[in-house]
Order: C-alpha cells, then sequence, then structure tokens
C-alpha cells in the first residue's frame, strides 16, 4: 500500500489564491510532521518562493494577485517593526541592566 503521508512540505501543497489557503495544522496533517517541523518547512520554501499567510489565522497560500502579495508585504512588515522595537527594547534593558559589584562577596 502507498504510504500517502507526505514526508515534508511541498510547494504544491501550498493553494494559489487567499481564498485557498491551507492551515498549519491541515498541512500538519498532511505531512505527518509537527507543527515546528511545519513552520521550518515554510520557512525554507520562502527562500524560495512567495508564500503568503494572514494574521487572521486563515493559513498559507501562494499569491494570486500583485494585491496577495502588497497586503503580505505589508502586514509583514508591521510585524517585523513591532518585533524590532520588542528587540531594541531587550537590548536597552540589559545594556542599562543594575549589575551589583560581585567582587569580595565570597570573602567574609
Amino acid at each position: 500500500m502507498k504510504n500517502l503521508i507526505a514526508r515534508y512540505v511541498d510547494i504544491s501543497m501550498i493553494p494559489v489564491g487567499r481564498d485557498h489557503a491551507i492551515t498549519r495544522q491541515q498541512l500538519c496533517t498532511v505531512t505527518g510532521k509537527s507543527d515546528r517541523k511545519v513552520r521550518d518547512d515554510i520557512a525554507w520554501l520562502r527562500r524560495k518562493t512567495v508564500i503568503c499567510s494572514s494574521s487572521s489565522g486563515k493559513g498559507y497560500y501562494r499569491p494570486s494577485s500583485r494585491a496577495d502579495i502588497e497586503g503580505f508585504i505589508n502586514e509583514t512588515t508591521v510585524r517585523a517593526e513591532n518585533l524590532f522595537m520588542s528587540l531594541k527594547k531587550a537590548q536597552y534593558v540589559l545594556k542599562t541592566w543594575y549589575q551589583p559589584d560581585l567582587e569580595g562577596m565570597n570573602e567574609k
């Protein structure tokens, strides 16, 4: 009997058009992979081609129009800017973190 479970997420598994998006959970079911592995596969595919996703949780899809790509760029830009602001704040806090003088702490 032929094994019907794919071993990785293939570009052909990602439908064209926002209305046909496939969720990560569906990809996990089709591939038999964990959520983390499916995300890794999507990240790898994104290095090769455009795979859109929406923050509304509708899933992944290949663009069918310029508007799909523009929407993905705008959404991803906002997400990246928010992550970068959080990163900059963490770097600032780490840089200015109060560090007590530890010299002599073990001396009695």
